[in-house]
């Protein structure tokens, strides 16, 4: 393998873990949402419903 070749092997797997860390972020967060959403504070199931959306 040359320099070139290892350096994008390695480019593609941090991307890979970046994916994996937003991804796991933003399900933490809808999760925390939608436990603190309730008819009262609408606000917040509108949020978790918005970070669904994006994963």
């Amino acid at each position: 393998m040359d320099v070139n070749q290892r350096t994008n092997d390695r480019r593609k797997v941090i991307l890979k873990w970046f994916l994996v860390i937003g991804n796991v972020i933003f399900e933490v967060l809808t999760a925390v949402f939608n436990q603190l959403s309730s008819p009262q504070k609408s606000l917040f199931a509108l949020i978790a419903m918005l970070t669904s959306f994006i994963t």
